[in-house]
Formats: structure tokens, C-alpha cells, sequence
């Protein structure tokens, strides 16, 4: 696995250089724009932009690895497709949380030197707003990676794609049936409503320890479930 991580990061040396000249470019723009735009950040355009960047870098290694078809290679190499899964996990993460650590001290150069002042920049530099934000990198790149192993960098993004829309699909779907169920039978759903402010009600009432310790407990196993799903496609998967 260490072989295969520092293999990965020779390889992609240059790429790794774009990102740590881009990202803060782009950052410290996107930061200026919406300050002297709009009078402050936008959380969800801010997010989209630097985070959306973030998840793109962390597939990195996964996308050199596709260009010049190296999965041919491992596939002729005595290395199980578990450790392969395993180390672009680890770099994925890596990549993510050390772009995301760059964007972080992008704001707080943008806040010191530039003056661009604003409340949700002090959020997101804050131990609480990274940690928050390092969950959510880690999530969405756990729920993108099984449809990469299994169909690839390309295909796997048009899959990822097909797959939200069905889901968007679905729910709407859902609602549009649930409001007719509704007229016809007059169904109580509150205890939905109730079962969620007794869940939020109990989360206020835990120390801040034990807020980040259940939630760390939560992405862990939801990365368990995907490495374990990977794997299962990438085995199956034609190469």
C-alpha cells in the first residue's frame, strides 16, 4: 500500500502543484467576489466552489490512473484489487482534507492580509466549522467512490449523476403521492416530525465530545460500508 501511495504522488507531482497554486487562486476570487458583490459569503456558492474543488482533487490519482489505463497493469500484477481499493481510499482523503486544509488557510490570509472580513469565514476557519466540513468531504467522496470502481472515472460520474436524479425522482414522486394519500386518508405523519426534534433535542443535550465522537462513530462506518461495496464491485468489475 505505501508503495502504491508513493507511486500515486510521484506520478502525479505536477497535477499536485496545479492544485496548490489553483486552489487558493481560485479561493481567495471566489471570496473577493462575493464580499465586494454580494457583502458577504454565500455559504452554499462558497461551499460548491472550494469544496466542489476539493472532491475533484481528491479523485486525482483515480483520474491519472484511468488516462494511462494503469488499472490494465494492476490487473496483470500480483496485487489483490483490495489494496488497491484501500490505498485510493487513503489518497482520495488525503487529497481532500489537505486541499480543504489549504482553502482554510486561504480565508484566514484573506481575514488577516486582505480584510476581507466576514462571519462565515470565522466559521469555517474554526475547529468546529473544519471538522463539520471534513465530514461532509468524506461522505460525499464515500458515496461517490463505489460507482467509480465499478464503471470508472467517466461513466462512473454520469452514474453518480443518473443515480441523484432517479433519487430526485423518487422523491418527488413521494411527495406528490403522500399529499394524495393524504386528501384521501387523512394520514398522521407527525410522528416523523416528533421522532426527529426527540433525536436534534438529545443531540443538544450531549457534550461537544460526545456530539463529535458519534458523529466520527457515523462516517466511519458509513467509509466501512463503501470500502466494503467498492471492493465487492471493483472484484466484479472487467478490466
Amino acid at each position: 500500500m505505501i508503495n502504491l501511495l508513493r507511486k500515486d504522488f510521484r506520478a502525479g507531482a505536477l497535477y499536485l502543484l496545479g492544485i496548490v497554486l489553483l486552489l487558493p487562486i481560485i479561493t481567495i476570487l471566489t471570496i473577493g467576489t462575493m464580499i465586494d458583490v454580494f457583502g458577504g459569503i454565500i455559504m452554499s456558492y462558497f461551499i460548491f466552489i472550494p469544496a466542489g474543488l476539493c472532491i475533484a482533487a481528491s479523485f486525482l490519482f483515480i483520474g491519472i490512473d484511468s488516462a494511462y489505463e494503469t488499472d490494465m497493469t494492476y490487473a496483470s500484477l500480483p496485487i489483490k484489487r483490495s489494496m488497491i481499493v484501500y490505498t485510493r481510499y487513503i489518497s482520495s482523503f488525503i487529497l481532500a482534507l489537505s486541499s480543504w486544509i489549504l482553502v482554510i488557510f486561504t480565508c484566514y490570509i484573506s481575514m488577516t492580509y486582505l480584510n476581507k472580513i466576514d462571519r462565515l469565514l470565522e466559521m469555517l476557519i474554526s475547529f468546529r466549522g473544519f471538522f463539520v466540513m471534513a465530514i461532509f468531504l468524506l461522505l460525499v467522496i464515500s458515496f461517490l467512490q463505489p460507482f467509480i470502481f465499478r464503471f470508472g472515472t467517466g461513466k462512473g460520474i454520469i452514474a453518480v449523476m443518473f443515480f441523484m436524479f432517479c433519487l430526485f425522482l423518487i422523491f418527488q414522486i413521494g411527495r406528490v403521492l403522500l399529499r394524495a394519500i393524504n386528501v384521501v386518508f387523512k394520514l398522521d405523519l407527525s410522528f416523523i416530525e416528533r421522532f426527529i426534534q426527540d433525536i436534534l433535542q438529545w443531540m443538544f443535550q450531549l457534550e461537544a465530545f460526545e456530539v463529535y465522537s458519534w458523529l466520527a462513530g457515523i462516517v466511519l462506518f458509513v467509509i466501512l460500508m463503501s470500502v466494503t461495496i467498492s471492493i465487492l464491485l471493483y472484484n466484479r468489475r472487467d478490466l
